[in-house]
C-alpha cells in the first residue's frame, strides 16, 4: 500500500495534528506553522516540539511536511513582499529540524503577467538566500495551477529554478489538480507519463518527493485552482487511480487537500476511495 498522507489542522496545538492524521487514518502529513494568511509567526517552546515529535512517534507517523504561507511571492516587485516572502521560508525551514519535518512545500509565486523571464532572476536570488541562511530541510517547489501568472505553471520553469541553483535542499511536489488545470492530462496515461519523462529526462525524478493528489472541480486547462474529493471531478476514479498506481509514483507519499465530504477537508472516506483504487 502507497503512503498516504493529508493536510491537517494544528489548532489547539502542534500535536493536535499528529491526532487528527490517526483519526483520518493516514501516515504522512502536511501542516501549516503559522496562519496561512499571514505572514505573522508563531512562536513555539521546547514543549511544543516534544508533544509534537511525541505523538508522531507513538503514531509511527511520517514523513511530515510544511505547507508554505500562501502570500509567499518570490517574483514580487515589492521589497517589503520580496523580503517578507524570503523571512518566511527561512522561519518554516528553521523549524524543520525542532520538529522533524522534511521540508516546506511552497507556491513559488507570480509574475503577474509579466512572464517568467521578468522574475526569474528575483526567484534565483530568494532561494540562493534562503538557503544560505539556513542549514536544513528541503525547499520544495509546488507546480501552480495557472491562476494569475503564478509561476511553474509550466514544469520548465521548475526545471529552470533547480537547474539554475544545483543545490540538494531543492525538491519538487507535483500536485494532480494544478497539472490538470495548469492544461497536463494527468487522467491520461499518456498525459502523466509526459510529465514523468519530462521531469526525468531535466532534473531526475529523484527530485520529486511529494505528491499532492487532488481530483479538480475544473476542466483540463481551466487554469482554476479548485480541489476536489476523489473521484468527484474531473480526473476521476480511473485518472487518480493511475497516479496512485504509477511505476515511476507509487513510492511517494501521497497527500490529500481535498475538500472533505463534510466540508471539513480530509477525511476517512477519501482515505478509503485511494485505498479502493490501489492495484
Amino acid at each position: 500500500m502507497p503512503v498516504f498522507g493529508a493536510h491537517v489542522s494544528i489548532a489547539g496545538g502542534l500535536y493536535k495534528a499528529p491526532l487528527r492524521a490517526k483519526v483520518i487514518g493516514v501516515q504522512a502529513l502536511q501542516i501549516f506553522a503559522s496562519s496561512p494568511q499571514s505572514f505573522r509567526t508563531t512562536s513555539y517552546g521546547q514543549e511544543d516540539f516534544n508533544k509534537f515529535r511525541e505523538e508522531i512517534k507513538i503514531g509511527g507517523l511520517g514523513p511530515v511536511f510544511f505547507h508554505g504561507v500562501y502570500l509567499i511571492n518570490l517574483g514580487s516587485e515589492s521589497p517589503i513582499l520580496y523580503d517578507l516572502s524570503i523571512n518566511s521560508l527561512i522561519y518554516y525551514l528553521n523549524l524543520c529540524p525542532k520538529l522533524g519535518v522534511e521540508g516546506v512545500i511552497f507556491h513559488i509565486g507570480s509574475h503577474k503577467g509579466r512572464g517568467y523571464e521578468a522574475v526569474k532572476e528575483r526567484i534565483y536570488t530568494a532561494i540562493e538566500r534562503v538557503i544560505s541562511t539556513t542549514k536544513v530541510g528541503k525547499l520544495i517547489l509546488e507546480n501552480n495551477a495557472g491562476q494569475g501568472g503564478g509561476v511553474g505553471t509550466k514544469f520548465e520553469e521548475i526545471v529552470d529554478i533547480i537547474n539554475h541553483i544545483r543545490s540538494d535542499r531543492l525538491a519538487i511536489c507535483l500536485d494532480s489538480q494544478h497539472a490538470f488545470a495548469a492544461g497536463y492530462d494527468v487522467s491520461s496515461k499518456k498525459g502523466l507519463d509526459k510529465i514523468l519523462t519530462e521531469l526525468d529526462e531535466t532534473v531526475g525524478l529523484k527530485n520529486l518527493i511529494v505528491v499532492h493528489l487532488n481530483d479538480s472541480k475544473f476542466p483540463l486547462g481551466s487554469f482554476r485552482d479548485r480541489h476536489e474529493n476523489i473521484g468527484e471531478g474531473l480526473i476521476g476514479k480511473e485518472g487518480i487511480a493511475r497516479i496512485v498506481n504509477h511505476d515511476k509514483l507509487k513510492d511517494l507519499p501521497f497527500v490529500l487537500e481535498v475538500p472533505g465530504f463534510d466540508g471539513k477537508g480530509p477525511d476517512k472516506k477519501n482515505l478509503d476511495l485511494l485505498k479502493s483504487l490501489v492495484d
